[in-house]
């Protein structure tokens, strides 16, 4: 069974564009889905002052916005945004948003390579396609130092 979701603020006129996804926003509850189902893109747009802005001004959630600004300028950890963001609205329950953090931080711990595949994964799949090999390139000239599997090689090379 499904649930009602009411939103939150305002739902915007004009969407936000958020950096490398290119998936626009109208509410906090979009940008909370867009946290959820593309984690390793999130820290594109978190620290983004324009992102906050629009959270407050657009959005009319002023507290929120002003929140998140402070922490953008104090360049606080991401788990910090994410948090700020996901009870700015009631998008997911306790539990969820906890689940996910507690992925996230086993995400941060994981290897510089994995992280990097996985970011340029994502940004293909959007069609985000200079950052996408940009980050491939990468891996490519780091790849004796990270230790990539010949498995991973072969799909670094087919996706660029």
């Amino acid at each position: 069974m499904g649930k009602l979701i009411v939103t939150t603020g305002n739902y915007a006129k004009t969407g936000y564009l958020l950096k490398n996804s290119k998936q626009n926003i109208y509410s906090i509850e979009e940008l909370c889905y867009c946290i959820m189902h593309n984690p390793e893109l999130c820290d594109d747009y978190l620290y983004d002052d324009g992102l906050a802005r629009y959270i407050r001004e657009v959005l009319g959630l002023k507290e929120r916005g002003a929140l998140l600004a402070d922490l953008i300028q104090r360049d606080a950890p991401l788990k910090d945004l994410i948090t700020v963001v996901f009870c700015s609205c009631d998008y997911f329950t306790k539990e969820e948003i906890e689940e996910f953090l507690q992925e996230q931080s086993k995400v941060e711990r994981s290897e510089e390579w994995v992280r990097t595949k996985s970011k340029a994964d994502s940004y293909l799949s959007h069609g985000n396609y200079r950052d996408a090999v940009m980050n491939y390139r990468l891996l490519l000239k780091e790849k004796d130092s990270y230790g990539i599997t010949s498995e991973t090689l072969g799909d670094i090379y087919h996706n660029l």
